[in-house]
């Protein structure tokens, strides 16, 4: 019988070697992926060996340096070494940021600002190193409704030339769901499924758009299952730091609360030769996507602010409300696509072997009230529905809309419509 939260680690728990976070093979169980979380803060300097893994530098919060040892060159970190400047954002809440990749047995040294994770997975095939700017990430519209969430593909296949490793940023708005239906990738079923071992690294903050408060304590909720790959129980409040092992198992939903937003870091990586993020959803919950296309996404999404120049990053894990003035950035045609996805939140998740196109929305126009009749409820924020006329049943309704994503440091592009080669569940 799986001990409840086994694999659940409250921040602080895996602190190890100056950084905040270590998640390696040194964890019993734990084979394929690591992550590293550390500040950077007052000179810190983080040191990375080089070993058998390929890495992401990801940037939450802050500005980011990456020196690569033996490397000649500079700029833009495109090739084998040099200096490569990530600029970062202000929170993870802001859009998405530059990032690095680093191919296996490079070594190298982190400096700047703020907080900063090393998304890890072991391989075996070496592909160059890449800057991927801001500008560049594609970003997902998601789900439908209270299943909306916002995905960063930075690290999935289809934008990032890797071995094995798959990586992505997911943000829940308050009082929204993520990771649902709950799914799992916990065994090799070609064409259906794909084994993949996940980390969850999770942030919070009080909701866009409301005062800070000081005595907040924003939070959200994450739950596995078992499966037949192995028996799991996971049943968590989770907070900024917290981290989430998904060594097999059906995982969702990933629960915002009202009043908070909830932020993750997802990373995977496995055994197969097949480096793609194939689900099965649970058979109990798949329904609900049924629902998304009518209900649209939720109009408080895209997150995000183009920020110029490297941001100052905000105490406390970097979950700064966006600066007031900055603009949002522009939406791209509806023809963009999403890039492979990765799980959890991740890049776009097929069912049972399919990918599932993400969902598109339309805005919808409120009804003017007819003289003489009452003014229409309200059932949403971008619905309205009128007054049934007297002898006639009332028409229901149902509305989408999307709103335009934002990134930093230039438009980053953003999709909401639907792909023949992705779908989704994250």
């Amino acid at each position: 019988m799986a001990r409840l939260n086994e694999w659940f680690h409250p921040r602080g728990a895996l602190a190890r070697d100056g950084w905040d976070v270590v998640v390696d093979d040194r964890i019993d169980g734990w084979r394929w992926t690591g992550l590293r979380v550390g500040r950077l803060d007052g000179g810190q300097r983080l040191t990375l060996d080089a070993r058998p893994v390929e890495r992401i530098v990801i940037p939450l919060a802050g500005s980011c340096t990456v020196a690569v040892e033996g490397g000649e060159g500079g700029g833009d970190g495109d090739g084998d070494g040099g200096t490569i400047e990530l600029v970062g954002r202000a929170s993870v809440f802001d859009g998405p940021t530059d990032t690095c990749y680093l191919p296996i047995g490079t070594a190298a040294t982190l400096t700047g600002t703020g907080t900063v994770a090393v998304a890890e997975a072991r391989a075996t095939t070496r592909h160059p190193l890449r800057r991927i700017a801001a500008a560049d990430v594609p970003v997902e519209l998601r789900g439908g409704g209270a299943s909306s969430r916002q995905v960063h593909n930075f690290g999935t296949p289809g934008v990032l030339a890797a071995d094995r490793i798959i990586a992505c940023e997911v943000i829940t708005p308050a009082g929204c769901w993520s990771s649902h239906p709950a799914h799992k990738h916990d065994e090799e079923l070609p064409g259906r499924e794909t084994r993949l071992e996940e980390i969850y690294w999770f942030a919070t903050a009080v909701e866009r758009g409301r005062m800070p408060r000081s005595d907040a304590d924003p939070a959200g909720f994450f739950a596995t299952s078992s499966s037949p790959a192995g028996e799991i129980e996971t049943r968590a409040l989770v907070r900024t730091g917290d981290v989430a092992l998904v060594p097999f198992g059906y995982h969702g939903p990933a629960a915002a609360a009202p009043g908070a937003d909830l932020y993750y870091l997802n990373v995977m990586a496995g055994p197969g030769a097949e480096r793609a993020w194939l689900i099965s959803d649970d058979p109990t919950q798949a329904w609900i996507r049924d629902d998304w296309p009518a209900q649209g996404i939720d109009p408080r999404l895209p997150y995000g602010v183009a920020v110029e120049g490297p941001p100052e990053p905000v105490e406390g894990e970097g979950l700064a409300e966006p600066v007031e003035g900055e603009r949002l950035a522009s939406t791209s045609s509806a023809s963009d696509k999403v890039p492979e996805p990765v799980e959890g939140e991740g890049p776009p998740e097929p069912v049972e072997g399919e990918r599932l196109a993400s969902t598109s929305s339309a805005s919808n126009k409120v009804p003017e009230p007819v003289e003489g009749e009452a003014p229409a409820s309200t059932s949403s924020a971008s619905d309205k529905v009128p007054e049934p006329v007297e002898g006639e049943r009332p028409a229901s309704t149902s509305s989408a809309s999307d709103k335009v994503p934002e990134p930093v440091e230039g438009p980053a592009s953003t999709s909401s419509a639907s792909s023949e080669d992705e779908g989704n569940n994250g």
